[in-house]
């Protein structure tokens, strides 16, 4: 939010406008909604209204937030070392997500073509973005 401009000095105001960029503001919402949430004070949906974040946005954040982590810990492999463990993390999530899941047919066909995604990462057939 802008400053009343009849008020302060001029570098105030020129930090105002270069600080509201919306992306930052969505950010530091997610931020807070996150936090909140890890500490119990707010339920997900209570926090989503609250912060006039929706759900859409949150989770992007989220999958943004998670991605940078897992590629600045495996940065200093070789890039296509890199993109097979980045399958590798993706792999364990979704059967740490599954694990009561068993030999569900619909997951245990979802795990068979990551592998083989990931063997053609190792090919060269297939580039992963990181």
């Amino acid at each position: 939010m802008l400053r009343d401009r009849s008020t302060g000095k001029e570098e105030g105001y020129i930090a105002d406008e270069l600080f509201s960029d919306e992306q930052y503001e969505l950010e530091r919402q997610c931020m807070t909604v996150a936090d909140v949430v890890q500490r119990k004070v707010l339920s997900l949906q209570e926090a989503l209204t609250a912060y006039e974040v929706t759900e859409e946005q949150y989770f992007n954040f989220l999958a943004a937030s998670y991605f940078t982590n897992i590629t600045s810990t495996i940065q200093g492999d070789s890039e296509k070392l890199a993109q097979i463990n980045a399958l590798t993390i993706v792999d364990k999530l979704l059967k740490k997500l599954f694990a009561e899941n068993g030999q569900h047919k619909d997951l245990t066909a979802l795990y068979s073509s990551l592998g083989k995604i990931t063997e053609d990462v190792k090919k060269n057939e297939l580039k992963v973005s990181l």
